[in-house]
């Protein structure tokens, strides 16, 4: 900001901005609640203010014609290696044409009516922003804070002691929650409910330390550790952006399983290339299920002589007819 404003010389009276959430809350019918940054920046400032309305293209049409317009005349078909080179360059598009040519519509040359507007500029002074109230708060063990009867998730590793806390502020709809050091550690949308656990999934990750050591660590609760290493290599190359979550899901579910059963599910899953935690705990089910079907003895029936049936009806042989008899009632 400071860049463009030595740009332009000074600092304009009015200022028309676009409804931003950066800037405005919301548009009561004319009455406009602003952010609190916003406003306190304002204040400080000798500007009139002025915000289009909420889907108005006439009100903002001349300046979105004017990114239109440098989309299409300067970046078109224009390649660059950084910002930097950018900002050269723009600035020598704008002396030699666009601002040196005459205007389509004012049928004026803009490099000459500036040097006019600069006379109308204030002269640019820095604002001091007032330091923003935060809230202190205990971290609890399960690294959440208690916030108006809801419970906020926190980075793993974020409560140490019984001394942990963290600072607290609220921007709007969102609860921003910062280190003692006033760095930024999370944010969660406010929620409108009581009793409520607002987590995010990514806070359960232990983000402290590397893959590679996690890696190294899973590979240590097999017996064939050069296997489980490479298994788990290969896990990486097909889940690259979930490979912390399969490696913590992995290792809850080996500790559960017996060694010999966990060593066989993994050469089960590297001989027919099952990279997932979910689809290892599905073949090490299976595979205990087999195991326990050859340990359990068939069931054989054996009859007690003191209670079961005389032997003498299982001997027994059906009455038979002569054929003689069938004769004489024919004929």
């Amino acid at each position: 900001m400071r860049e463009l404003l030595a740009i332009l010389g000074g600092m304009p009276q009015e200022l028309i901005y676009d409804q931003d959430r950066l800037f405005m809350v919301d548009e009561n019918w004319g009455d406009l609640i602003l952010t609190e940054h916003f406003r306190q920046y304002i204040s400080q400032r000798p500007l009139k203010t002025y915000f289009c309305r909420a889907a108005d293209p006439e009100s903002k049409g001349k300046i979105e014609n004017v990114v239109k317009y440098v989309k299409r005349n300067f970046l078109y078909g224009r390649f660059f290696k950084d910002v930097q080179l950018v900002n050269e360059e723009v600035l020598a598009w704008l002396k030699r044409t666009a601002n040196a040519l005459i205007h389509g519509t004012t049928k004026l040359i803009p490099a000459e009516e500036m040097e006019n507007e600069v006379t109308f500029l204030y002269p640019y002074t820095p604002v001091k922003m007032m330091e923003p109230e935060y809230s202190s708060y205990a971290v609890r063990k399960d690294n959440t804070i208690s916030w108006k009867s809801n419970f906020y998730s926190l980075p793993l590793g974020t409560y140490k002691d019984r001394q942990s806390r963290v600072l607290v502020i609220r921007e709007e709809q969102e609860l921003v929650i910062l280190n003692t050091e006033k760095q930024e550690l999370c944010r969660h949308i406010i929620s409108p409910l009581k009793g409520q656990k607002i987590l995010q999934t990514d806070h359960g990750r232990d983000k402290s330390r590397a893959i590679l050591e996690m890696m190294q660590e899973f590979a240590t609760l097999f017996t064939d550790q050069k296997e489980a290493l490479g298994w788990v290599f290969q896990l990486k190359t097909e889940k690259p952006r979930y490979i912390r979550d399969q490696i913590q899901l992995l290792k809850t579910i080996v500790n559960k399983l017996e060694p010999v059963l966990a060593l066989e599910t993994l050469y089960y899953c590297s001989q027919y290339h099952i990279y997932s935690a979910s689809d290892f705990k599905s073949v090490a089910e299976h595979l205990g299920k087999l195991q326990q079907q050859e340990i359990v003895p068939a069931n054989t029936i054996t009859n007690n002589p003191l209670t079961a049936p005389v032997q003498q009806k299982a001997n027994t042989e059906p009455a038979r007819s002569k054929l003689i008899n069938y004769d004489i009632i024919f004929n």
